[in-house]
């Protein structure tokens, strides 16, 4: 679509999803208030090669069924998850909002709490980078455990949220979501069995 996403008179526009990509469900003048589901990006043990680089998936709206798990390790690590294209030419002012499925283990007897940062970047057809991160959402307090095996209680759901003004883009753009802690001396561990997403909304 080219046409750009925008507030109107008497009602909000939102986006949808359909299976070409990123397009509005409404586009002419709307009365009173029309709330729909904006999408929703799950993270994949699925690898996407771009450029010579190799990522993590983001799937959108249904989750691929490819299950895993990813790690770092503070400073000297982090996780890259990228989406498809987006196809669109702009994108709402928004909220991202996260739920991730984390398990912490410490390498020293000092860090017991971590946290963990989640770096939105737009990833251009070349390879680079547009030149502001969309957002940085922080999962603090995450608590530390021995061992990290699933079914024993190790992992839990942690919520965190972030917001952008309206984005211009490029049909070709796609989300790139980058998982990174810069100071503690934890091994993260991230489940990827599709309870790991993040789904935007609009913040009209």
């Amino acid at each position: 679509m080219n046409k750009k996403i925008a507030s109107v008179v008497l009602g909000v526009l939102l986006i949808g999803i359909v299976s070409a990509g990123l397009v509005p469900y409404l586009s002419n003048l709307v009365s009173g208030s029309v709330e729909v589901e904006g999408p929703v990006f799950y993270f994949s043990d699925t690898e996407v090669v771009i450029n010579g680089v190799t990522f993590h998936a983001l799937n959108l709206n249904e989750f691929d069924g490819e299950i895993g798990k990813v790690s770092f390790t503070n400073g000297l690590e982090s996780q890259w998850f990228v989406s498809e294209e987006l196809g669109v030419n702009s994108f709402y002012p928004a909220n991202y909002n996260f739920d991730v499925e984390i398990c912490a283990k410490p390498d020293t007897v000092d860090d017991t709490i971590g946290q963990v940062t989640l770096t939105l970047k737009i990833l251009k057809a070349d390879g680079d980078f547009r030149d502001d991160n969309i957002c940085e959402a922080y999962i603090n307090n995450v608590l530390t455990t021995p061992n990290c095996v699933y079914g024993d209680g190790d992992y839990e759901i942690y919520p965190a949220t972030c917001s952008a003004g309206e984005l211009t883009l490029e049909p070709t753009d796609r989300f790139v979501l980058i998982t990174s802690d810069g100071a503690h001396a934890i091994t993260y561990y991230i489940r990827l069995y599709g309870d790991t997403k993040f789904k935007v909304t609009s913040a009209i």
